[in-house]
């Protein structure tokens, strides 16, 4: 007995393939980051937006702790004396 081709049923589109450590991966290390520095080192009452990318994952979690300290004295943000002993 001839067996019948097999035929192949079309999946639907669910669009391009997740990366589980991309945009979330990014997100969750800014934000320990964040968590760690921005209450001993900012300034009170003000708002920072933090722009993630996808290097952030490949980088050393000590430098993005550096990287906020700078990008913290650059903007003139700092809290009186919250982060001259804090200096990498």
């Amino acid at each position: 007995m001839a067996s019948r081709p097999v035929r192949k049923l079309a999946t639907p589109w669910r669009g391009p393939p997740r990366n589980p450590r991309g945009a979330r991966g990014v997100k969750r290390r800014l934000r320990a980051a964040v968590t760690e520095v921005i209450p001993k080192h900012a300034a009170p009452n003000h708002d920072y937006v933090l722009i993630g990318r996808k290097a952030t994952l490949r980088r050393p979690y000590a430098d993005l702790l550096s990287d906020l300290l700078v990008a913290l004295r650059r903007t003139e943000s700092l809290a009186p004396g919250g982060g001259e002993q804090a200096r990498p």
